[in-house]
């Protein structure tokens, strides 16, 4: 790093090719000034960085420049944009939650702008069950914004919220979905045999039933 490392950080195969990449938010790009408050004051970048975790190697559109520190929270990944590649969802103690894709580009309607700090990680999950997962925010001040995405319900699981998973495991690849969720469970009798059937399994969690 060239920077300073400020924030929980994340890992995610953000080409699709089944390459790890490890992103984080660091400030760095230009410290100048006494911390003492001597002379000018400090300026620097707050940023989003993203490398290669085998190599180290800086991806080519990254850093990515945001509006302020990152101390509580750490980026998102899922796919948002419905084009079947993952963005990196990151926001701050600015008033934007960015939407970057493996290019440094975000989607058509972002960023999303709270006008609030944010300091917690954004959640995505198909809250309504209407086959596309929503991105959660809350921010210091206690709102709770709510965005519904493009990106599908079911795609390969990259890092959805603050460490990963509800086991909070910090580990990517864990496997901590639900089974899928039966809708219309019958129970018939037969003569002398009982038994369950089903034909339609929630949208939510249809692809742990795959």
């Amino acid at each position: 790093m060239d920077g300073l490392y400020v924030a929980q950080g994340a890992f995610a195969d953000i080409h699709g090719l089944g390459q790890l990449d490890y992103l984080a938010g660091e400030v760095g790009n230009g410290i100048v000034g006494s911390a003492a408050g001597s002379g000018p004051p400090i300026l620097f970048d707050h940023l989003l960085s993203a490398w290669n975790a085998t190599t180290g190697a800086v991806e080519p559109a990254f850093p990515r420049v945001i509006e302020d520190w990152q101390f509580f929270n750490g980026p998102a990944v899922a796919e948002i944009s419905g084009d079947s590649l993952p963005e990196i969802i990151d926001s701050s103690g600015g008033y934007f939650v960015h939407a970057f894709n493996a290019a440094g580009v975000e989607p058509a309607g972002w960023p999303k702008r709270t006008g609030q700090w944010q300091t917690s990680t954004p959640s995505i999950g198909d809250i309504n069950d209407d086959g596309h997962v929503d991105l959660v925010q809350t921010t210091r001040l206690g709102t709770l914004f709510v965005w519904q995405t493009a990106g599908a319900t079911c795609q390969p699981d990259q890092w959805r919220k603050f460490r990963h998973d509800e086991w909070n495991t910090g580990t990517y690849g864990a496997d901590t979905r639900r089974p899928a969720r039966i809708e219309d469970l019958r129970f018939s009798i037969s003569g002398t045999s009982a038994g369950f059937s089903y034909s339609k399994l929630s949208a939510s969690s249809i692809c742990r039933a795959k």
